[in-house]
């Protein structure tokens, strides 16, 4: 295989350095102050510029048990999803027609008789 040394995006920036990759994405990275994350995501963020470039060029000595090496950056992963049955595309569903001048029956409403004082109904007097 061929290893061409791996290029951030701009705006992104590569944890291991210029042209390097994490090597172990499972291993963990901790730094005080800071949630430990493994290394895969570690580089992920860095790729997708949520590491400010200027913390990312610090980033390479400290994170040793990443195993950063000269190599190409992982591929990533679809994010379309399948249809299990057959495999195409799934695609956002489509809303039914329906025909804009079908009004459903309403019936006005019936107001009853309140006291606005109260919001007690009004009842008729018992003889």
């Amino acid at each position: 295989d061929i290893i061409t040394p791996a290029v951030a995006a701009p705006g992104g920036c590569l944890v291991c350095g210029d042209g390097k990759v994490v090597t172990s994405p499972d291993s963990i990275f901790a730094f005080p102050g800071h949630p430990a994350i493994p290394c895969g995501q570690l580089q992920e963020n860095g790729l997708t510029g949520s590491i400010p470039l200027s913390q990312c060029k610090f980033l390479p000595g400290l994170i040793l048990n990443c195993d950063c090496a000269t190599g190409n950056l992982p591929n990533p992963a679809t994010s379309v999803p399948l249809d299990p049955l057959n495999l195409e595309l799934l695609e956002p569903p489509t809303n039914a027609p329906v025909e804009s001048s079908t009004l459903a029956p309403v019936n006005p409403p019936t107001f009853s008789p309140v006291d606005p004082l109260s919001y007690a109904p009004i009842l008729p007097a018992t003889t």
